[in-house]
């Protein structure tokens, strides 16, 4: 009959000791499966950032890309119209100055539009430059975004980490002293 009491007892200690190790590797897969959802959080915060990012960009360059053409579209269009302006104006002076005149309106028209090109390529060479700006100040932005998006995602894994680390920490504590109580 001793010994029943003894195996009874020993099946009463184990249950508790048993029952601890299952709360613990049940704490320590919840303590991984946080880790692991604020990995994939992170991750899906990064790459929204990113995404965000280059599609501003591209809409900055295409809109700086439109204006440039149109104030280009624009200075040609106003050379054309002075050129033509010039060229009837020299038609209308006196006959015997009519060809010379007209050499002359002609030089300075290609004067004039050569002028409205070389103004038209600066105007078009500025735009691409901001362009670029603005893509490189967009890129830097989305480096900055992206660089905060993982600090925050370093943050959040370090308290996943510490939380997880307290839990299983916790659990040891609890199963040494359960261990510890059914020795006694």
């Amino acid at each position: 009959m001793a010994e029943n009491d003894q195996d009874s007892q020993g099946l009463d200690a184990s249950t508790p000791a048993d029952a601890s190790g299952d709360k613990q590797s049940m704490l320590l897969r919840l303590a991984e499966r946080t880790v692991v959802q604020a990995e994939a959080l992170a991750q899906e915060i990064t790459e929204h950032a990113r995404q965000e990012s280059e599609a501003e960009g591209a809409k900055i360059i295409a809109q700086a890309s439109e204006q440039a053409k149109a104030d280009a579209d624009q200075t040609m269009e106003n050379a054309k119209r002075r050129s033509e302006a010039l060229i009837s104006e020299a038609a209308a002076e006196a006959r015997e100055e009519r060809e010379k005149t007209l050499k002359d309106a002609q030089i300075e028209s290609e004067k004039l539009l050569n002028k409205a090109q070389s103004e038209s390529e600066k105007i078009l060479s500025k735009a691409q430059a901001d362009s670029e700006k603005i893509l490189s100040k967009a890129k830097s932005d989305s480096e900055a975004d992206v660089g905060a998006a993982e600090n925050e995602v370093q943050e959040i894994l370090g308290r996943a980490r510490l939380e997880a680390q307290s839990i299983i920490s916790a659990s040891q504590t609890r199963a040494e002293s359960t261990e510890s109580n059914a020795r006694l």
